[in-house]
């Protein structure tokens, strides 16, 4: 998929928002899930996932978009 020009656009001038807020979210889970031994794993969209999300319509615009950064924390449960 070729990124619509202005989504890329605003996907770059806001980079790096998405790494300083990738960094918190970092230091803070990640040692939350070091600590009690679980797994934990972050990432920030890609510019062609956030062109899909407002192309398809699931988002209307830029603006409503609510998960540039995304987070995981894997909790084991043997039950």
């Amino acid at each position: 998929m070729i990124p619509d020009v202005n989504i890329a656009g605003k996907y770059s001038m806001q980079f790096p928002y998405f790494e300083r807020i990738q960094k918190y979210l970092d230091q803070t889970l990640l040692q939350y899930a070091q600590k009690n031994l679980y797994a934990y794993s972050s990432r920030i969209k890609k510019v062609d996932s956030i062109c899909e999300k407002i192309e398809s319509g699931r988002y209307d615009s830029w603006s409503d978009i609510d998960d540039f950064v995304g987070s995981i924390i894997i909790i084991p449960n043997l039950a």
